[in-house]
């Protein structure tokens, strides 16, 4: 009886573990996931792909004002991590950021909700997340980038 009530309680135990661990590691921000992790000045490639529907436009970003704009606005995300994405606009952006002539990052933003970051450059098999936006964010940045 008594081996049955610890094989219980080591079971709640790391169930608890588990959860407290996911807990802490769900809330995180844009800064902490990719910022932190550039240098502005070895960007070697910054592209923005606005989808909607069937059609897809691309420019290049080579201002670094038009960088640093953008990567600040997105700097400032709350983002909490979920397991997937409902995308409830026909209307995405993708975001290119390549590092010494490779692709870092690979950014999707779907409305003003959701987000996914993928690190190229990451050695573990977690290198593409989803989030749900958990602050204010405009799109605005990024529309005014196609005009």
């Amino acid at each position: 009886m008594k081996k049955r009530n610890i094989r219980y309680l080591l079971v709640i135990l790391l169930f608890t573990s588990v959860l407290t661990f996911y807990l802490i590691t769900a809330n995180t921000t844009f800064q902490n996931e990719v910022t932190d992790h550039l240098n502005i000045d070895e960007i070697s490639q910054f592209n923005v792909i606005k989808v909607n529907g069937e059609e897809a436009d691309t420019i290049y970003v080579s201002e670094q004002n038009q960088i640093n704009s953008v990567l600040t606005d997105l700097s400032n995300l709350d983002l909490r991590k979920v397991f997937s994405i409902k995308r409830d606009n026909s209307e995405w952006y993708v975001l290119m950021i390549g590092v010494n002539g490779k692709i870092r990052y690979t950014i999707n933003i779907y409305g003003k909700k959701y987000i996914s970051i993928t690190d190229h450059a990451s050695t573990n098999s977690t290198g593409s997340n989803k989030y749900k936006i958990s602050s204010d964010f405009d799109v605005k940045t990024l529309q005014d980038l196609f005009k």
